[in-house]
């Protein structure tokens, strides 16, 4: 049993859900056909036209067709058989003082039908309803108005047309809203000079509601006669209405009804001010040959004619103004004077505007504003939305109704492009409505200006150019330099980054050199078959027109060319990175000597080369014949016109000036670049011709090992106190021999090499520089630093001390020295004869000629022991020697990898000061660390070297560390 049980309750679960599915479905259906006709659907709140009752004591609210409280007998009897048929076929039915239809709410029957005739329009299979049948008797369509209004009716020609009325050729939904309008009409109308014209019904109403009003036995005066028609102030029990509002007296009501007036155009018994209306033709006054298409129909005011809206007059104003019968079908662009418009006040940026803004949907400031940038003449300073709203009118008077006017209105869309053109969306829209206009008149194909916005706010190539590369397709003409940029510059998969963007010209030029370099007879491209068409979508998203070009072909179509070009820009665009980079620094630098010298080599002009010549000849001069030569600072920078102050020059300016020098294929030593050293404005600098300022050409640490080799050998050839020309060709001899070193790296060692004959590096920095390298790099810099002693002729002992000493520190045989002096001893030694007791004949072939005094070697060495203890504290034979051969090692504390943790703690503490340390607060930091200061800074700049490729400390009056590597320690010290 409890089985059966379970079975029905399943069975009814199913079959109630799936009775709800189905409610479900119809409910998503009726909301789908509701969604699709969603734009036309009529709002669900709609203002009420109070109506004046014809006698006294009668007070009845007037509404469109059927009031709300009739009841559902009352609403539905008087309805034809078409209307019953759509009242039972979608489904219109009264809930309350409501209809309802569908899913929306209505306030009136009227409104209902309505909304069931357009949802009949939509659907795909409408009923064709039954001929009416006549009545002998017709209804009276003003059943219930009150005499007053019968006669303003009567007055202003209100007609009933089928369920809807017109008065003046303006069509209105209801009854109540034409009379609200001839109401309006009957205030307006009035001249200065004539006396109100006021029905007697009217009159009698509101003397009547005087008297029983409690305020009194005065009359009314004629303005306060016309705010009470105008705004429906009626006598209701207990007091008085105006506007759906109840108050106690009359003059309460009087009161709120002249604030309503102020808000719009107010008016006056003496002077009355006419307030804009549709169909009045002394508010819209039109100029002699105005175009104007039927009554109810929009009126074009283009150039000549003047309007007058919202109390200011518009001249030229070349938009559209009326009104519609439906709002919901208003154009975006349609100026309706009825609306209602601002006093004062002014949004001039467009912030309360939407997306698609539209003078209906604007608020009464903002209409206020968009009026008087009409009147004012459209100027430039206005928020992109009016000028929308304003092209809108253009597009659809140039594009749908095709106006003889069309040379104007062009000429108005090309000035509103130079006032507003920096808007990349209004710029897109005015070009492509010139195209389209072109393209319809067949005007003459126009050659478009190249420009690095040829295709800014457009996500295809632009018509005008589609236009005339396809007619040059058509001819068979081979693409210029030029057709080929607008070809590609067009391109929706081209970009120009900023060097492109920032030096256009420049590009330009260069563009075409190099393009007439790749193709001296033009490039030839072949006809696609797609012939040229494209669909124009107005702005305002109204309408869609399909254009087409004929028999030209569309080059869209054809993209393998395309490739070739890009590389092509790309490599232009890169070589005018130098020239952008100092325009963004120096705007006006474009025709300077540092501007000419950013160009790249094959865009030299005769005006750059004015500019570059004498200072490459002066450059000669200066490197003298051999091409590198030590010259003083002042001297390289006086011809560049870089002033310096102070003594050393800025880091900056010497970037400055390695830049200009490498473009004229110079280099000089020092250069921060390649070494922690720097120029002092009264120092000196070895000027050489070569190609500098990239990273070294070869292995880094092959390079970083040459380097501390060339220091090395400076170092032993001035222990004897100079430096001479023998010894520095020995050490370039030594580099030209080296292999692991590019041609340029060898030139620049070689000019380091001078530059430190006459500013001698530090002796530990540069026996530290030699720690990390490999036993055959230490030999090799000992080896070079015997040949440069040698070199000169002579030995000294205060050389043979030094090259002990170099042994030791780099943990290489001291015995060596002797055996290399032996070697490569020179001719001013004094030789002597072998004793024949020793063994060994002179004669034997192969002898070497010469030979050392043993007896001189031995005092050689016992005077070397004596000065070791004296140089110990210069080379720290001690305590520097097992660090200088040690590997390098992760700090203790792990701050910075491969840095001991004396200076990770060293180099931590200027990191986190955040700015520059005194020269004598980093000495005493580190001597309390038991570091020496310039030792500790060169062992920094090296583990800098290692891990960044640059040094990270420059010593000027502070100790500074690098800005842009500053972020990366901190990161460091943080993943510790």
């Amino acid at each position: 049993m409890w089985i059966w049980i379970a079975a029905l309750t399943i069975i009814g679960l199913i079959a109630w859900q799936k009775r709800r599915k189905t409610a479900e479905a119809r409910r998503q259906r009726l909301l789908g056909e509701n969604r699709r006709i969603n734009a036309i659907a009529v709002p669900s709140t709609q203002r009420f036209v109070l109506e004046l009752p014809s006698t006294p004591t009668q007070h009845a609210v007037q509404t469109p067709i059927l009031a709300p409280t009739d009841t559902p007998s009352d609403a539905f009897a008087a309805l034809d058989p078409e209307d019953r048929m759509l009242v039972a076929r979608f489904e219109v039915s009264q809930e309350g003082g409501r209809f309802k239809c569908r899913a929306y709410n209505f306030s009136t029957l009227a409104q209902a039908l309505a909304y069931a005739r357009r949802l009949n329009a939509e659907l795909a299979t409408p009923f064709a309803p039954a001929p009416r049948a006549t009545s002998a008797v017709a209804p009276d369509p003003f059943r219930g108005v009150s005499d007053a209004d019968r006669a303003l009716a009567a007055q202003y020609g209100v007609q009933p047309v089928g369920d809807r009325f017109r008065c003046r050729g303006y069509t209105f939904t209801t009854l109540g809203q034409a009379l609200h309008y001839v109401r309006r009409l009957a205030v307006e109308t009035q001249t200065p000079s004539a006396p109100l014209s006021i029905s007697a019904p009217v009159v009698g109403h509101i003397e009547a509601a005087v008297h029983t009003g409690g305020t009194g036995s005065s009359p009314l005066s004629d303005t306060d006669q016309m705010l009470a028609v105008l705004y429906g102030i009626e006598r209701i029990d207990g007091g008085f209405r105006c506007r759906d509002y109840r108050f106690s007296t009359l003059a309460q009501a009087l009161d709120y009804a002249r604030r309503l007036n102020a808000e719009v155009a107010p008016i006056s018994a003496a002077q009355p001010k006419p307030r804009p209306s549709a169909p009045s033709c002394s508010a819209i006054q039109t100029a002699p040959g105005q175009t104007q298409k039927t009554s109810a129909s929009p009126v074009w005011y283009g150039a000549g004619s003047s309007v007058t809206v919202g109390g200011m007059c518009l001249e030229s104003p070349m938009i559209y103004a009326g009104v519609v019968a439906r709002a919901w079908e208003a154009p975006r662009y349609l100026v309706d004077p009825t609306l209602q418009t601002a006093p004062s006040g002014e949004d001039r940026d467009g912030v309360s505007l939407g997306y698609w803004p539209s003078y209906e949907g604007l608020t009464p400031v903002a209409r206020h504003t968009y009026l008087q940038w009409l009147a004012l003449g459209r100027p430039g300073g206005y928020g992109i939305g009016y000028v929308f709203m304003f092209f809108y009118g253009l597009e659809h008077r140039l594009l749908r109704e095709m106006a003889p006017d069309g040379v104007e209105v062009i000429a108005e869309v090309d000035r509103l492009l130079a006032l507003y053109g920096d808007n990349g969306s209004f710029r897109s829209y005015a070009r492509r409505l010139i195209s389209a206009i072109s393209l319809i008149r067949n005007d003459p194909v126009a050659q478009p200006e190249l420009s690095p916005d040829l295709r800014l706010g457009e996500y295809e190539m632009p018509f005008a150019v589609r236009r005339y590369l396809g007619v040059r397709l058509a001819t068979g003409t081979a693409f210029e330099a030029d057709d080929a940029l607008r070809w590609l510059l067009s391109s929706p998969e081209t970009y120009l980054n900023t060097p492109g963007r920032r030096c256009f010209d420049e590009l330009t030029a260069l563009w075409r050199v190099r393009f007439a370099a790749r193709h001296p007879a033009g490039l030839k491209v072949r006809v696609p078959k797609r012939r040229l068409s494209t669909v124009y979508r107005s702005a305002s998203g109204e309408f869609e027109l399909e254009l087409s070009a004929g028999d030209i072909p569309d080059i869209s179509s054809v993209t393998a060319p395309l490739n070739g070009l890009r590389d092509l820009l790309a490599a232009c665009q890169q070589d005018l990175d130098g020239l952008s980079r100092l325009l963004l620094r120096k705007p006006d630098a474009r025709t300077s000597l540092e501007g000419a010298l950013c160009l790249p080599p094959d865009l030299q002009t005769p005006s750059a080369e004015g500019l570059v010549a004498p200072v490459r000849a002066r450059l000669a001069e200066l490197a003298g014949p051999r091409g590198i030569q030590a010259v003083t600072t002042s001297a390289v920078l006086d011809l560049f016109h870089i002033d310096c102050e102070g003594a050393k020059v800025p880091a900056a300016q010497q970037k400055q000036l390695a830049g200009m020098l490498d473009r004229l294929g110079y280099a000089f030593e020092p250069d921060r670049r390649h070494s922690e050293a720097g120029l002092e404005t009264g120092g000196h600098m070895v000027l050489y011709e070569g190609r500098s300022g990239a990273a070294p050409a070869g292995d880094r640490t092959a390079y970083a090992a040459a380097r501390a080799k060339v220091e090395i050998a400076i170092l032993a050839s001035a222990s004897d106190g100079e430096v001479v020309q023998a010894e520095l060709d020995q050490i370039t001899a030594d580099l030209e021999a080296d292999e692991a070193l590019s041609p340029d790296d060898r030139r620049r060692l070689g000019a380091h090499a001078l530059w430190l004959s006459r500013d001698l590096p530090r002796q530990q920095g540069a026996l530290k520089r030699l720690a990390t390298a490999s036993e055959g790099q230490r030999t090799a810099a000992a080896r070079s630093a015997i040949a440069a002693v040698v070199s000169d002729g002579r030995i000294l002992p205060v050389e043979v001390r030094f090259l002990e000493k170099l042994h030791k520190a780099l943990g290489l045989p001291v015995a060596d020295v002797y055996a290399a002096l032996h070697r490569g001893a020179g001719s001013d030694v004094v030789p002597l004869p072998v004793p024949a007791n020793d063994g060994a004949s002179a004669d034997l072939p192969g002898a070497n000629p010469l030979a050392f005094d043993l007896t001189r070697l031995d005092r050689l060495r016992q005077e070397t022991s004596q000065v070791s203890a004296l140089l110990s504290t210069i080379f720290q034979e001690e305590e520097a020697t097992p660090a200088l051969v040690a590997p390098a090692h992760t700090s203790a504390d792990g701050r910075f990898p491969r840095l001991d943790a004396r200076h990770a703690i060293l180099l931590a503490g200027l990191v986190d000061a955040g700015e520059p340390t005194d020269l004598d607060v980093f000495d005493a930091e580190a001597r309390s660390l038991k570091l020496l200061p310039a030792g500790a800074i060169d062992t920094i700049n090296e583990w800098a070297f290692d891990t960044f490729d640059e040094p990270i400390l420059e010593l000027d009056d502070q100790i500074v560390v690098v800005e842009h590597l500053r972020a990366r320690l901190i990161d460091m010290e943080t993943a510790a």
